[in-house]
């Protein structure tokens, strides 16, 4: 039996809190011991740079403390660090260094997609990125593009992994049931930058036997501001439901036909509502976000979704349309995704990948 920390938020600060809490739950512990500490600083949801730089340096301190305390009385084989990246680079880096200083195998795992994009910038924040990540025997990416672009750097090529994230598969459907592609969703944060303006847009030069479900918390001005751009059709066509629980969000969207993320929000990841509304056999209409092209393409190429333009109405209403145009094809797209879901993304998948990171780590 090998011991591993596991350095992980344990109170919702986002999806990789999420991700953290089903890791916890679900990942098999036959071969690999859990220990975890939680890297998460407390905060509350608006606060000033100066409040996030206090808060994160509280947070550093109490998790060195934290881990120090454990490698006390405890031998733990591997580090396995989690990370969203921008401010906590810092906190990364620390963590580093304490497994390099006493011989612990580390692994950075990075839960954030624009890795290219920060260190392309040039900034601190990108200097300090590149500098956390030497420190780690591994870096494990979510998406293709963080991996082919690690995969340049002569320092970091022989340490980078790519290890998308998993769904647990109870809730998957067996077989694709033809739709009408009459009931579109949207669920998440209802934020500019998800694209929820550039949607509602769209739906008006859909067809109108289509309906928009908005389903997520958000900042109570852009809502109204969306109200007003839906005009007579809020309430009706376009119907907003505020947040749900993780539950009622799948049976939610087990009623609808497609869903639409049309997100450009600059730290997107890997979004669990694709593989959730794949699982489900339904159409998936996204944009070339992080690690979203690699969850809408086969293996063999072939199309599991759409892709668009980010802030792009008019495509977005073309494949709005377009799926209820053409059902039979559509469905097909969906049976594709169904099937990549199950091939790529089911979690005993995903974990015996972990696992066999763990293992190659340990014997290097």
């Amino acid at each position: 039996m090998k011991n591993v920390l596991f350095v992980a938020p344990e109170h919702n600060v986002g999806g990789i809190f999420s991700w953290a809490q089903v890791f916890r739950e679900k990942f098999p512990q036959s071969e690999y011991r859990l220990y975890c500490v939680d890297n998460a600083p407390v905060r509350e949801k608006k606060v000033s740079f100066f409040g996030r730089v206090v808060t994160g340096l509280a947070a550093l301190f109490r998790i060195k403390r934290e881990i120090k305390s454990i490698l006390e009385t405890t031998h733990i084989d591997i580090m396995h660090a989690t990370t969203s990246g921008s401010m906590g680079v810092l906190r990364d880096w620390c963590i580093g260094r304490i497994c390099k200083k006493r011989k612990i195998k580390s692994i950075l795992h990075c839960h954030y997609g624009c890795i290219p994009q920060t260190i392309n910038s040039h900034s601190l924040i990108g200097w300090g990125t590149l500098m956390s990540m030497k420190q780690y025997n591994q870096i494990w990416v979510l998406d293709r593009k963080s991996y082919q672009m690690l995969q340049k750097i002569d320092t970091l090529k022989n340490r980078v992994r790519l290890t998308p994230n998993g769904i647990n598969l109870e809730n998957q459907v067996m077989n694709i049931i033809p739709k009408q592609y009459t009931q579109v969703a949207f669920i998440g944060n209802l934020l500019p930058s998800k694209g929820v303006g550039e949607l509602v847009a769209a739906m008006m030069s859909v067809n109108e036997n289509i309906s928009l479900h908005l389903v997520g918390g958000g900042d109570m001005d852009f809502i109204s501001k969306i109200k007003t751009m839906a005009g007579s059709d809020w309430g009706k066509r376009i119907k907003y439901y505020g947040v749900l629980p993780n539950k009622d969000a799948i049976e939610f969207m087990n009623r609808m036909d497609v869903l639409v993320l049309p997100t450009y929000y600059k730290s997107e990841a890997f979004p669990i509502s694709i593989l959730e509304a794949m699982s489900l056999g339904k159409m998936v209409i996204s944009t070339r976000r992080a690690a979203i092209p690699d969850m809408l393409t086969g293996a063999d190429g072939s199309l599991c979704g759409i892709l668009v333009e980010e802030r792009n109405s008019k495509q977005l209403a073309e494949a709005i349309d377009w799926c209820h145009n053409h059902p039979v094809e559509a469905d097909k797209i969906c049976e594709r995704a169904l099937q990549k879901v199950r091939q790529a993304y089911d979690l005993n998948t995903v974990y015996a990948e972990y696992r066999k990171n763990y293992r190659d780590l340990l014997t290097v």
